[in-house]
């Protein structure tokens, strides 16, 4: 989901996981819980068709609610030290099966050691996408170690998504 990047940096420095267990007047396909230390906190997507259709509404509705009780004292954060190289920033859109998580898509892109962060930011289902896919778009932050063979680390990000996930590069 585009949305869960907003709840992870409301969450950091937690790790944020998802289910599909969602509440019934969320959209079944584009909703989720949110997960932290494998207890719920809330949850995020778009509101149910129907109820959009109840209160003739003709635009899709994204809600979310976090129970922020779970942040107060007791809570212990880490920080990792700000490298003072600039970090190398990309963006990329894939096409996946449209049954595949953006969360899914998220933890493979992290497989890749030079990969800092993963954020997704768009969601294209349209004319020149496949009936079955989806394209969603990414940016992606290296570590700036990379920065002299970023192309090399494109290709090999784009070879480990296409045989973990079927994941083709949108052009």
């Amino acid at each position: 989901m585009i949305f869960k990047g907003v709840i992870e940096l409301i969450c950091a420095p937690e790790t944020v996981e998802v289910s599909a267990d969602v509440p019934a007047f969320l959209h079944p396909a584009r909703s989720a819980s949110v997960i932290l230390d494998q207890k719920s906190v809330g949850y995020i997507g778009e509101l149910h068709p129907d109820i959009l259709i109840n209160r003739k509404i003709d635009k899709p509705v994204v809600v979310a609610e976090i129970n922020l009780d779970y942040f107060k004292a007791g809570r212990r954060y880490s920080y990792k030290k700000i490298d003072k190289l600039l970090s190398i920033k990309k963006d990329i859109s894939l096409i996946v099966d449209k049954a595949i998580y953006t969360q899914k898509i998220i933890d493979a892109i992290c497989e890749i050691k030079s990969v800092r962060t993963a954020i997704p930011f768009d969601l294209y289902q349209g004319k020149s996408i496949p009936e079955d896919k989806k394209s969603v778009t990414f940016n992606i932050v290296f570590d700036n170690r990379v920065k002299d063979d970023i192309q090399n680390e494109l290709n090999k990000l784009a070879d480990h998504l296409e045989k973990r996930l079927g994941a083709k590069l949108r052009r």
